[in-house]
């Protein structure tokens, strides 16, 4: 099977991550005769990076290939392909993979209470607050204005589901995020303009179930995964499916 003129998925990490981290599902996807793309976003271990040069770098990335896209955003990097997508003509389809999906003057963390009160959830307000409560314990925040998530705790945070040694691989390649990166806000909305996919994961410990559901409501369809935060590790067929099913629509 090829997909030599098809859509090309561009795959895009969330915080403290970086393109080593889809490589299971490029493996999936490549089976299966997809081109795929990922990219080590710029704010990756750079105290000097923000949202706006990793969308621009997304963006430059997706103008490149000729193609239409498939861009998948994991975390974080649903603000990231929000704005990269904004005004952005080659893309078929956005995936927000457990993700953020802000609106424009929303940070990362303001979108999340945003979302929950356009879906009218006091009490999913006060899971999410709960879920940000326990992701704060578990990071530090350096001199330079940037977050590291601690080693002993970010197994059960990103990985709890996923095989021990993968998860240990995982954790050392860790590296520390700005933060302001969940302060600033996108400039553009691209789900707006776009069609997208939300993909539920619902035993995530870092953004729970609710909290997806919410930002879901501003996606057109929605696919439920039974996983952590890191389906690329513990489901990367699943992961697959979602994506070529979109790149075949």
């Amino acid at each position: 099977m090829s997909n030599a003129d098809g859509a090309v998925a561009v795959l895009v990490h969330g915080a403290w991550h970086g393109g080593w981290c889809w490589e299971p599902v490029v493996v999936e996807l490549e089976g299966r005769g997809h081109t795929v793309r990922t990219i080590d976003l710029p704010s990756r271990g750079n105290p000097a990076g923000d949202l706006h040069g990793d969308a621009h770098a997304v963006k430059e990335l997706v103008e490149s290939l000729g193609r239409p896209v498939v861009l998948v955003g994991h975390s974080y990097g649903g603000a990231v392909i929000t704005e990269a997508s904004w005004g952005t003509a080659d893309i078929k389809h956005l995936v927000y993979l457990t993700a953020v999906v802000p609106d424009v003057g929303e940070s990362v963390l303001e979108g999340g209470q945003a979302a929950l009160a356009e879906a009218g959830g006091t009490p999913a307000g006060e899971q999410v607050a709960s879920t940000d409560a326990a992701a704060n314990d578990v990071m530090e925040l350096h001199e330079d204005g940037t977050m590291s998530c601690r080693p002993d705790r970010a197994v059960d945070l990103f990985y709890h589901d996923c095989d021990p040694a993968v998860a240990a691989r995982a954790v050392a390649a860790l590296v520390p995020q700005p933060a302001m990166t969940f302060s600033q806000a996108p400039d553009g909305a691209g789900w707006k303009e776009h069609p997208s996919t939300y993909v539920v994961c619902t035993d995530d410990h870092v953004l729970n179930e609710a909290g997806q559901r919410a930002f879901a409501r501003r996606c057109k369809d929605v696919v439920v995964l039974s996983t952590s935060h890191s389906p690329f590790f513990s489901n990367p067929a699943g992961v697959a499916d979602v994506v070529e099913r979109l790149i075949e629509s």
